[in-house]
């Protein structure tokens, strides 16, 4: 499989993405091994108290979690293109620099740290998941941070 680059401007942010097909193959191999249909690590419960503006600063958080906590540990033997997968997510973020959060951490981190106890208690099953949906992931990051139009036809507000 070739790994593609494609970049994208978002008012003035320039970003790159990883072919989309890079991303979707690495967490479906991922998800084939993952036999927990009962737990999910990205969704809707880390939006749970947080403010939308505040949506992007924590997505950007999970990816750095992801990063750290799952790709960087001894996953990397596990899988192809992890090395790459992991460049890419820790160049995004750094892309996201300007993403900041305003008002109180207290939600965040709470949502942050439930979703690493729940990958914790999950053992190795945790960090498959968590890139099974890696996928998700990027979905999520792309409607807390572009101006891109959402689902259903709304645009973020800012």
């Amino acid at each position: 499989m070739e790994i593609t680059w494609e970049t994208k401007d978002y008012d003035g942010l320039e970003v790159v993405f990883v072919g989309f097909e890079v991303v979707s193959w690495f967490s479906e191999e991922a998800s084939a091994s993952d036999k927990d249909t009962d737990n999910r690590l990205i969704g809707q419960q880390l939006y749970v108290n947080i403010k939308e503006n505040n949506r992007c600063y924590l997505m950007k958080r999970v990816v750095e979690i992801v990063v750290k906590d799952v790709l960087l540990t001894e996953v990397r033997n596990k899988y192809p293109y992890v090395e790459e997968v992991a460049q890419f997510l820790a160049s995004l973020t750094s892309e996201l620099s300007t993403c900041k959060f305003s008002g109180n951490r207290e939600h965040i981190e709470k949502n942050l740290e439930q979703m690493k106890n729940k990958m914790e208690q999950l053992g190795e099953n945790g960090k498959t998941k968590a890139i099974g949906e890696l996928d998700l992931l990027f979905d999520y990051m792309e409607n807390a941070c572009t101006d891109a139009p959402k689902k259903g036809g709304n645009k973020k507000k800012n």
